[in-house]
């Protein structure tokens, strides 16, 4: 699926209602997001998708790229952003991330991809304009050896900075 997402994006540019970040160590992504706005809406966005390697997990990757992906749908007006998910087990950890970043469960579909499988929706809710400055992001990401480095904008650039 979301190399159809990606190829519609390709070939329709802007139109295709698709965004992308991509985090990308050593010439290999790694992780990366896919948003959109929600048609017939005005500032609610759908994350269709975030995903990390597994090796790549625990890392603060994903962590980094959600605050990524809600600085830039706050930029181009977004309010609210929705994310779903199965309520199955094995999707305690996606729950879980969801919930850690600050989404609240505003929804459950009963039944919905099969019986006892339902759909969960989370929200979110974009207060004043999110900047790298504010979310404590770096304002660059630099590989080396497989291994992201988080660099500040006022930190020697010749070293890491903590964290």
């Amino acid at each position: 699926m979301a190399v159809q997402l990606v190829q519609e994006r390709l070939s329709k540019g802007e139109p295709s209602g698709y965004y992308f970040l991509f985090v990308e160590i050593n010439t290999r992504v790694v992780g990366y997001s896919c948003y959109g706005p929600i048609p017939c809406t005005k500032e609610s966005y759908d994350l269709h998708w975030i995903a990390v390697l597994h090796e790549f997990r625990g890392r603060g990757i994903g962590r980094d790229l959600l605050k990524r992906t809600e600085m830039k749908i706050s930029k181009i007006g977004g309010k609210r952003i929705y994310v779903d998910t199965s309520s199955r087990d094995q999707y305690e950890p996606t729950r879980s991330f969801y919930r850690a970043g600050g989404y609240e469960q505003e929804a459950v579909l009963k039944d919905f991809y099969s019986p006892g499988d339902d759909k969960v929706i989370y929200v979110k809710l974009l207060g004043r304009q999110l900047t790298e400055r504010n979310l404590g992001l770096v304002a660059e990401w630099r590989c080396e050896t497989a291994r992201l480095r988080r660099i500040s904008r006022k930190a020697d650039p010749s070293r890491d900075a903590p964290g």
